[in-house]
C-alpha cells in the first residue's frame, strides 16, 4: 500500500514548487507519482525543473510522472511555459 502526500508551494505569482514524497512498504520499490496541472492552478504547458538536480525536466500539457523511489523525494518547480 503506498502512502502519498503531495506538498504544494503556492508562490505569487507562479512558479510553484512540488515536493512529494513516496513511501512504502516494500523496500526498494517506487512510486509513479502524476500531478495533473490543471487541479494546482495551471493551464497550457507547463515548464519542470527538478530543483535536486537542477535541470530542466522539459515541458508537459496536462500532467507529469515523475518515478520516485522508496522513501524518496522529488522536488519540482513547475512555472507556465
Amino acid at each position: 500500500m503506498w502512502l502519498l502526500l503531495v506538498l504544494v508551494l503556492v508562490l505569487f505569482p507562479p512558479p510553484q514548487a512540488l515536493t512529494t514524497p513516496a513511501r512504502d512498504g516494500t523496500p526498494g520499490g517506487s512510486a509513479k507519482i502524476t500531478v495533473h496541472f490543471q487541479q494546482i492552478g495551471f493551464t497550457g504547458e507547463v515548464n519542470v525543473y527538478d530543483i535536486w538536480t537542477q535541470k530542466s525536466l522539459g515541458s508537459f500539457s496536462h500532467s507529469y510522472t515523475a518515478d520516485v523511489p522508496f522513501h524518496g523525494t522529488a522536488f519540482l518547480r513547475l512555472s507556465s511555459a
